[in-house]
């Protein structure tokens, strides 16, 4: 039993450290490119949720801003943990299907997520990322960060 209290608070003091340093956060995209590759064996679950922001069409760059709730959402009003990102949709760039069953059915992105998924089987979903972006939709977005691309996104609710 005691063991356990010990890992429950040596968790609790780690994900407090971690969550309001000044650190880097794991997606950050390093402004002289040096930063470590994000490397995986399932990107799914290190994929991170962004609220999307703008999204240019002719640079196919995406900024989004991150909507994790941290420990710092309780200990300060103004959320200094969120961050916002700007990186590039490329060729290499892998469009998962949105899970529109995870949508409220009243929430406009549902709709806007049913029509990604009708393009991203045939195209780069170019202009249903745009509409996404428009209505401020979320989506998860793994990050390579050598790069500064997108390897994964996903629209989520």
């Amino acid at each position: 039993m005691e063991q356990r209290r010990i890992r429950f608070l040596a968790c609790v003091l780690s994900v407090a450290a971690f969550g309001c340093s000044e650190r880097a956060m794991p997606t950050d995209i390093g402004v002289d490119g040096n930063a470590n590759p994000v490397i995986v064996s399932d990107p799914g679950p290190s994929a991170m949720e962004y609220q999307l922001i703008s999204f240019d069409v002719a640079t196919r760059i995406v900024t989004a801003e991150s909507r994790v709730a941290s420990v710092c959402d309780k200990l300060s009003p103004t959320d200094p943990c969120r961050f916002r990102i700007s990186v590039g949709i490329t060729t290499d760039s892998w469009f998962q299907p949105a899970k529109t069953d995870r949508f409220i059915p009243t929430d406009p992105c549902r709709d806007l997520a049913l029509n990604y998924n009708t393009i991203v089987i045939d195209t780069p979903p170019d202009g249903a990322i745009a509409a996404l972006t428009a209505q401020g939709c979320n989506a998860r977005i793994l990050i390579d960060q050598r790069a500064g691309t997108i390897l994964q996104f996903q629209p989520v609710p």
